[in-house]
């Protein structure tokens, strides 16, 4: 076998591909124990390691069996081991081959975060119809050692292509994950969001006091004026503890992208507005964020601020 790969590496261009984008280069690729491991990590905010664990035990059990296959999978340890197939046409001798990139999948979840591993990296060629497939590791030929030049600035044409491919592979997968949490934390949120904001109204006795009146905000050194709005409003709700809270809502359409850009932290601003007929500013607080809850109606569309006085 270590012949035969010797004569394949032989026939492999020998010539440097252009490629130094340095996510390719020295250190994209590590050994442990002598073996190709990709390790990566995501942060989820508001998600538990349940909710982490239905996600992704959901997404990939309704993959294409050919693509993914769990191997294994826990709940109560937080774990689901995959086994995922990917499909590619490389360029590393004359005519084209079609690779199959075979690795598997640890995915270990927790409270806000999940863990994955990448690794057993195989690469399937397919021959002819009377060959068996030809099988090769990623210690042989996506290393540091393998695939880059001796100054590690570049990528090799020909084999250096599995580990450019082996790379995008991790990152796209690791990426799709990403998505998926932050998708459901940001779903997770908007209902939550939903539901305080109509605990909060259900208490507001004096919305009406400011529907009609301009509103000034100043955030981060910068001035704003809101025009009044039906939803602008202020009352007082009481927290888990039973104290008595101050706030206020304040109508943002979406188009003021710069204005929701400033309270969208929680670095605290300045409010202020004036009654219905009056010229002068008046009431005016410091407040910090409690949430931004998104409108979609048929004549509104944009962000409610509720925010309580410091």
């Amino acid at each position: 076998m270590k012949k035969l790969l010797a004569f394949l590496l032989f026939l492999l261009p020998i010539g440097l591909s252009a490629q130094t984008d340095s996510k390719y280069l020295a250190g994209a690729v590590k050994l442990e124990n002598g073996k190709v491991v990709f390790n990566r990590q995501i942060s989820v905010e508001g998600l538990s390691s349940t909710e982490i664990f239905k996600n992704l035990d959901m997404w990939l059990s309704h993959k294409n069996s050919m693509d993914a296959a769990i191997l294994y999978k826990d709940s109560k340890k937080g774990l689901i081991i995959c086994r995922i197939i990917r499909n590619a046409k490389l360029k590393i001798s004359l005519f084209p081959s079609n690779i199959k990139f075979n690795y598997q999948v640890s995915i270990a979840v927790s409270d806000g975060k999940c863990d994955l591993k990448f690794e057993k990296i195989k690469y399937i060629e397919e021959l002819s119809d009377s060959q068996r497939p030809a099988v090769y590791s990623a210690e042989d030929y996506i290393t540091d050692k393998d695939a880059l030049n001796k100054k590690k600035t570049k990528v090799f044409k020909g084999i250096g292509q599995y580990r450019i491919k082996t790379i995008d592979f991790v990152n796209n997968d690791t990426d799709t994950i990403r998505e998926i949490l932050l998708s459901e934390s940001k779903s997770k949120k908007e209902d939550m969001d939903a539901k305080k904001y109509a605990a909060i109204k259900s208490e507001d006795s004096e919305a009406a006091k400011i529907g009609k009146s301009e509103i000034s905000i100043t955030a981060n050194g910068t001035g704003f004026t809101i025009s009044p709005d039906k939803n602008n409003g202020e009352g007082t709700y009481m927290d888990g503890s039973g104290r008595a809270i101050k706030f206020i809502t304040v109508f943002i359409p979406s188009g003021n992208k710069e204005l929701l850009e400033a309270v969208s932290g929680n670095n605290g601003f300045t409010v202020s507005y004036k009654t219905e007929g009056s010229k002068t500013f008046w009431k005016r607080n410091s407040y910090t964020k409690i949430m931004l809850h998104k409108l979609n109606g048929n004549t509104e569309n944009g962000y409610i601020l509720v925010c309580k006085q410091q």
